[in-house]
């Protein structure tokens, strides 16, 4: 008896991209609109829940005494856990039900939430951001799997661009908010009421969500839990997310801290971030423009504004000062973001979707575990503006993978 003859990789890759178009697309645009409305909603109010976080927990940790390498070791441990979950995640995700590990996902992080209420130290604060880390990983796996498999080929950057918006808007809304909550609340009540919106969130992803699914291809039961050929796809990209996702870290779990010892209140931190995030859906929503510009030069452009952000990071000082270099972070990430999602999208197939998106979150939980230790303990070691000076210079570096970042798996082109 003859071998049975299994189609190559690439092969397969060409095969589901056969099967895309003979069937115009994939997923017809009506079911996007059953079901996306409800997710891009649920991602906007987690996204405002995390926005909140990242805010008040720096301070409140400040308040009991952290260093900026505490703070560090705070960032990296959830994001250490965040990356190995991520891979874990899209290993699952391509093997069981999208919509049903989504309510999962979401009240596991319930749980983690309402735990923060009985942190009373800086040790407490280090094992429930840790956890939190793990938990919120499921979530943002399947997530982006959701929207990526649930929209068409025609219409993918169309619900990627909506998707982004979404989490961004809950960027804005959550610093602002959860910095006022604070103040008002204090953080044991704020975390129960986080945690709520979590819960709320579960609710409608098991009645909204869950019912409207329907599975565009077979469960993926023989992958392994990391195929080395999904990286290979697209590496360039996944090195480019991680060399960002560093000064996305910093960002999260020091600068709050950082401002916050310059005299500026947790309202205005969280006003600055809201800022930040609005400069980044402003590029979100002139992506179409900027990869019609040119995705080299728009990722060449990104590379700038992030070294010119924390170059004007390190040498402002107060609310007024920190707008500027603000405002440019958030450009520089929304910039990026979209160009490497629709690389990563473009190269994978729909049996590797989950690992795919596992892989690229895994990348920044990854970045983010090195940036803030690193970070922190230049802080301590140096000065406090040492790290972003150093990241400045660091991020230049950058320049070397932008011309090798792929376009829907296929090589870059300009206009």
């Amino acid at each position: 008896m003859e071998p049975e003859l299994r189609p190559t990789r690439s092969e397969s890759t060409r095969l589901s991209s056969m099967d895309i178009a003979n069937s115009g697309g994939g997923r017809e645009p009506s079911d996007e609109g059953r079901l996306l409305p409800f997710l891009f909603a649920t991602v906007f109010l987690l996204s405002s829940v995390f926005g909140a976080f990242m805010v008040v927990v720096p301070v409140f940790a400040e308040g009991l005494g952290a260093s900026y390498l505490d703070l560090g070791i705070m960032g990296s441990g959830g994001s250490m856990t965040y990356a190995v979950m991520t891979v874990l995640s899209g290993y699952f995700v391509d093997r069981f039900n999208r919509a049903r590990l989504y309510a999962v996902g979401l009240l596991c992080i319930m749980v983690s939430l309402g735990l923060f209420s009985l942190a009373g130290d800086v040790s407490g604060l280090v094992i429930l951001r840790t956890l939190l880390g793990a938990t919120s990983a499921l979530f943002w796996v399947v997530a982006l799997s959701l929207v990526m498999e649930v929209s068409s080929q025609r219409h993918r950057v169309r619900a990627l661009g909506r998707y982004n918006l979404s989490w961004v808007a809950g960027f804005i809304a959550g610093p602002t908010v959860g910095g006022v909550l604070y103040e008002l609340l204090g953080f044991q009540h704020l975390s129960l009421v986080l945690g709520g919106v979590s819960g709320a969130c579960a609710v409608v992803a098991a009645l909204l969500i869950s019912p409207r699914y329907r599975p565009s291809r077979p469960h993926s039961v023989g992958r392994k839990v990391f195929d080395a050929s999904i990286f290979r796809a697209s590496a360039s990209a996944y090195l480019f997310i991680l060399s960002y996702s560093v000064i996305m870290g910093v960002q999260m779990a020091l600068l709050p801290g950082y401002m916050s010892d310059f005299g500026v209140s947790s309202s205005q931190i969280g006003l600055l971030m809201t800022a930040s995030n609005g400069a980044r859906a402003f590029a979100f929503l002139n992506a179409g423009r900027l990869m019609a510009w040119g995705r080299t030069r728009s990722l060449n452009l990104a590379v700038v504004l992030a070294s010119s952000s924390l170059l004007g990071i390190a040498l402002s000082r107060g609310t007024v000062a920190f707008l500027p270099p603000l405002l440019l972070i958030g450009l520089s990430g929304g910039i990026m973001v979209p160009i490497v999602q629709d690389a990563i999208a473009g190269s994978a197939s729909d049996e590797e979707l989950g690992g795919a998106v596992g892989l690229y979150e895994a990348m920044f939980g990854v970045g983010s575990t090195i940036g803030p230790v690193f970070a922190g303990g230049m802080a301590d070691l140096i000065t406090p503006e040492a790290p972003y000076l150093i990241l400045s210079a660091s991020a230049l570096a950058m320049f070397l993978l932008t011309a090798r970042v792929k376009a829907g798996g296929q090589a870059t082109q300009e206009p």
